[in-house]
């Protein structure tokens, strides 16, 4: 399998989970972790040392979980998914995807993807793409996976348009940031060490060491008390 394009570790993955998942027959549970009577797992799982599967989670199966990992109360991890060691899912959290060593995501954070080591997704996002070293997405931050034409995503690779099949989401790269709120449209490439700021739409790819921020006007008002007086 020959990655010539951005979003292509995110296929290589799905190729991979489909050839081991094949090969798990059955859950294979180290001795040193926890497992909460009442987590729901649906099919084989592997869970490391030391890891803990909290209170309401759903695993469904096949699916690997590293060392040292916490599935907390009521977050859910679906069929396919990898998770690295050291991770911290929810609570109530959805990960479907491939997560490497050290990747936070938390309340209410929802991940479809490939995201590497060192991870960091805050409260009440909806995330899906790939993911370098160390991303940190703000609260609210949202992913488009779909264009209004119901087409292929379009990824521009070197100043060229590429349809990325089977690709969902966006390219963000190592180090880069978003800040709260910010919404990025599907196929567009955050460069490395870079930050879409809050309230940001992003139409178009940014650049590596850049940051996108929103320029807007205020006016500064009378409000007096005496409004909610009536």
């Amino acid at each position: 399998f020959d990655m010539d394009y951005p979003w292509q570790p995110d296929t290589f993955s799905n190729r991979l989970v489909e050839v081991l998942g094949a090969k798990l027959s059955k859950s294979r549970i180290s001795d040193s972790a926890t497992v909460d009577p009442s987590a729901h797992i649906d099919g084989p799982i592997v869970v490391g040392e030391h890891s803990v599967i909290g209170r309401n989670a759903h695993i469904r199966g096949p699916a690997w979980i590293g060392d040292r990992t916490n599935v907390t109360e009521g977050s859910h991890i679906g069929r396919h998914s990898m998770i690295g060691d050291d991770c911290v899912i929810g609570p109530y959290a959805k990960v479907n995807g491939f997560l490497g060593n050290d990747c936070h995501i938390t309340y209410l954070g929802e991940f479809r993807g490939t995201m590497l080591d060192g991870g960091r997704v805050t409260h009440q996002i909806q995330l899906s793409g790939v993911f370098g070293l160390g991303a940190e997405i703000g609260a609210g931050t949202q992913c488009g996976t779909l264009r209004f034409d119901d087409g292929p995503i379009e990824v521009e690779v070197l100043g060229q348009r590429k349809v990325a099949n089977g690709f969902s989401g966006v390219l963000f790269g190592d180090y880069a940031r978003t800040g709260v709120g910010a919404l990025m449209m599907p196929g567009r490439i955050v460069g490395p060490c870079s930050m879409v700021g809050a309230g940001i739409v992003l139409m178009k790819n940014l650049p590596a060491h850049k940051a996108l921020i929103l320029k807007q006007e205020t006016e500064l008002v009378d409000w007096s008390p005496e409004i909610y007086n009536r």
